[in-house]
């Protein structure tokens, strides 16, 4: 049984070294989320421009009838 407490003592450990990891901000990551403008209508993927959208949309959905990137609802940025 000496395992069974390892266990839990590296879990708790690990819990506490990953909640202090997630209280850093990288500034990185929200200039990646305020960039994204467009969301995909049909798999709702987070696109930064009309273009990206228009070769996504090409790519991915190409017999789709929603292919005009400027009717998509465009993100909120918060």
């Amino acid at each position: 049984m000496t395992r069974g407490m390892q266990k839990i003592q590296a879990q708790a450990k690990n819990a506490a070294k990953q909640a202090k990891a997630g209280k850093s901000t990288s500034q990185l990551g929200a200039a990646q989320a305020a960039a994204m403008r467009y969301q995909c209508p049909v798999c709702l993927l987070p696109l930064t421009s009309v273009v990206a959208a228009k070769e996504h949309f090409d790519i991915k959905h190409p017999k789709d009838p929603r292919s005009d990137p400027t009717t998509w609802k465009q993100v909120s940025k918060t």
